[in-house]
């Protein structure tokens, strides 16, 4: 838990350390180093996502967690693989995976995402899509540039 004192990461801290990295964790009980100093808790993890070019996640569900996601700049695809429907979100718009949910994520160009975790522990796991799967992706990508 928290020590009993108020925490401050102060913005050009992490401006800095996402200069060198897509993706910096502010708060959580965490395993691997990061380029920013963060707040220790063992309940929650809040971090950015930080996309430079477009890139694309690999499939994935969490067994433990569900994830709660903001979208600070830019735009993104969701798609949620276990009911077939893809969304495409931006600025200002937030948006939660269930734990076990099937998805994948497609952000934008210099997107930034802000991302909570109701657990801070590493439960994805990366799954093999069908080509089914592949095809409807990019279908539902060719239609999104039109």
């Amino acid at each position: 838990m928290m020590e009993n004192k108020i925490a401050i990461i102060p913005k050009s801290d992490i401006e800095e350390a996402l200069h060198n990295s897509d993706r910096e964790y502010l708060v959580g009980n965490l395993s691997k180093k990061q380029n920013l100093r963060h707040i220790f808790d063992k309940d929650v993890e809040i971090g950015i996502s930080d996309y430079q070019k477009e890139t694309i996640d690999k499939p994935h569900f969490h067994t433990c967690i569900s994830e709660y996601q903001y979208i600070l700049k830019g735009e993104i695809i969701l798609f949620d693989i276990d009911n077939r429907k893809s969304y495409q979100l931006s600025e200002g718009d937030f948006y939660a995976v269930p734990k076990g949910n099937l998805h994948v994520q497609i952000s934008k160009e210099n997107s930034r995402i802000l991302f909570v975790k109701n657990k801070s522990i590493n439960d994805k796991k990366v799954i093999t899509v069908s080509e089914e799967v592949h095809q409807w992706i990019k279908n539902v990508l060719k239609e999104s540039v039109k």
